[in-house]
């Protein structure tokens, strides 16, 4: 499949990736993490579909995605975060850049008992390189929820769109 695209083709990842210039990540939870309720959380990404340039690493700072050395430029973000079933409380997602003073993608949900929510995000943003962003999660069910960890649960697409013009 080539970019454009056609109404109604499906994307896969390795899509994305060869139309975004060929550099970016996708990251995800291969198992749930609980959250507390009332306290934000960095999801911590703990598996790897692809990572083209060293944007994540697993075991150092893993809820992070850094912004290589030479790829400095505009980024499209895509992810989805998926809680089990509750219907108490909400659900937030967003992505916070270094430092903690620039949110994107900002998604507020209320939830509905008997099947899990899931968020999905998105934005495009300016970074340079050893920036870095996570994306936290929050919940205000009155106690401990789990997110649901699987590629098309609960993951992070980053794609280099290029440099600014």
């Amino acid at each position: 499949m080539t970019y454009p695209w056609t109404s109604g083709e499906v994307l896969t990842a390795a899509d994305l990736n060869a139309a975004f210039k060929g550099h970016g990540c996708l990251v995800y939870r291969s198992g749930s993490q609980t959250l507390t309720s009332g306290v934000p959380a960095a999801v911590s990404w703990n598996a790897e579909q692809f990572d083209t340039d060293g944007y994540h690493d697993n075991s150092v700072n893993p809820e992070r995605i850094t912004i290589p050395t030479g790829l400095g430029g505009l980024y499209l973000i895509v992810g989805s975060v998926t809680f089990v079933s509750n219907a108490s409380g909400v659900r937030q997602v967003y992505l916070v850049e270094t430092g903690g003073t620039v949110s994107y993608g900002r998604l507020l949900l209320s939830p509905t008992n008997g099947d899990g929510t899931t968020l999905s995000i998105g934005a495009i943003g300016e970074f340079s390189a050893g920036d870095y962003f996570v994306a936290n999660a929050f919940q205000t069910s009155g106690g401990s929820l789990n997110m649901i960890g699987a590629l098309n649960d609960t993951s992070l697409g980053v794609y280099w769109l290029g440099e600014k013009a």
